[in-house]
């Protein structure tokens, strides 16, 4: 589970990285880039198993048939477009795919993300061969009105409006819909008090996205009032009909630290740290270690990661998939 001390420095991280992303040139379409270049080499062997009913619903969602999927949240799935657009390859600024010494937080992102190859919605979109239409923004929190984002604009509200502007055109019965906030809200809510009414909110978008989806993955990573929320929110979206899922990554980070070894991962740290002036980054393990590491800048996860991410949600989604909708579910 990511420490307060991780959570604060992840929420801090959100700011420069909202900053320096805003910076980039947004297009309308995602289309997944199996040739681009990455880190990432093999394909994941996800050790853990996951578990349904704690790591995952068991629900009536499933990935088969999905030919489209549709993300909002914020840097764990933020590709670097912000609007829905074509996901950048993941290499640096100057095209290298090997961080430098010392530089701006820009100077780290490959294709704008906060990590070092493609998110876990990119690698999953890309495992089932289905379009990718991402609107996640770094620095999000699921509405400003009740928990303020690190950015004026980076909210659902304001991915929403962006995913209108996009205008894009898909078959709801073949279309998946994915939310992943959380991290950002528990680290800026004033009051533990305010994350339900988030979660209210964020589940408030089904409605508007029955248009375009069919079905809806609601993501999570961390314990706690917002995660309790979410889960009994969902649950009861299920019960009413709507192919709805709650699903966590709580278990496999965890592991992830504890047998860090299996996933390949030398060094469970972050690759990065702040310097002194809190504006620039300095690197603190070697390029192979930057590869093959669980986090990247500050406590996101690496491409390395994101990886496993994308297989563990996959497996969940497959082996939690009952047919069972509505309130016999």
């Amino acid at each position: 589970m990511l420490s307060l001390a991780k959570l604060t420095s992840l929420v801090a991280l959100a700011l420069a990285l909202s900053a320096s992303e805003a910076q980039g040139q947004m297009v309308k379409q995602v289309v997944p880039d199996a040739q681009a270049a990455s880190p990432r080499i093999a394909q994941p062997a996800t050790i853990l198993q996951p578990k349904c009913g704690t790591d995952a619903s068991s629900s009536c969602v499933s990935l088969n048939g999905v030919k489209a999927i549709v993300s909002f949240g914020d840097s764990y799935t933020d590709c670097g477009n912000q609007r829905g657009g074509t996901c950048p390859n993941p290499v640096l600024p100057n095209g290298s795919t090997v961080p430098p010494a010392t530089g701006a937080t820009a100077d780290y992102q490959y294709g704008r993300r906060a990590s070092n190859g493609r998110t876990w919605v990119e690698d999953l979109a890309q495992n089932i061969g289905a379009q990718l239409y991402n609107f996640a923004s770094s620095g999000a929190t699921v509405d400003r009105n009740i928990i303020p984002a690190s950015r004026f604009d980076n909210d659902m509200a304001s991915e929403y409006q962006k995913f209108q502007q996009a205008a894009i055109k898909t078959n709801p019965q073949t279309t998946m819909c994915t939310f992943f906030f959380g991290i950002n809200d528990r680290g800026k809510a004033a009051s533990q008090d305010l994350l339900p009414k988030a979660v209210q909110k964020e589940l408030s978008y089904v409605d508007q996205l029955k248009g375009t989806c069919s079905q809806f993955v609601f993501l999570d990573i961390r314990g706690g009032v917002f995660s309790t929320a979410l889960q009994s929110g969902v649950a009861n979206l299920a019960k009413q009909g709507v192919k709805a899922t709650y699903f966590t990554y709580q278990s496999l980070f965890n592991d992830f630290v504890t047998n860090a070894s299996k996933y390949g991962f030398k060094k469970t740290d972050p690759c990065l740290e702040n310097t002194s002036d809190g504006a620039h980054w300095k690197l603190v393990c070697t390029p192979d270690e930057a590869t093959n590491s669980l986090y990247y800048i500050g406590h996101h996860p690496t491409g390395k990661a994101h990886a496993d991410m994308a297989a563990f949600l996959q497996s969940a989604l497959t082996t939690c998939s009952t047919g069972k909708c509505g309130a016999s579910a």
